[in-house]
């Protein structure tokens, strides 16, 4: 949701564009701020417990037990 935020809305972009603005540079912009978005949200707004992603992730693939080489 940061990252949804802090990107150009689509009509917008054509606005820019019809308005002479090179549609390379405003993809690039719209693509750089999404990292930058998220950094700065973590700042603002760190976690304090211990990330689920953190360590070891186990994914339930649906195999079963016997179906395992």
């Amino acid at each position: 949701m940061t990252s949804g935020f802090s990107t150009i809305a689509g009509s917008v972009l054509i606005a820019y564009i019809n308005l002479g603005v090179p549609p390379q540079n405003l993809v690039t912009s719209s693509v750089m701020s999404i990292p930058a978005s998220i950094s700065i949200s973590k700042m603002r707004l760190p976690e304090m417990e211990e990330p689920v992603t953190r360590g070891t992730v186990i994914v339930d693939r649906g195999e079963k037990e016997e179906d395992k080489p």
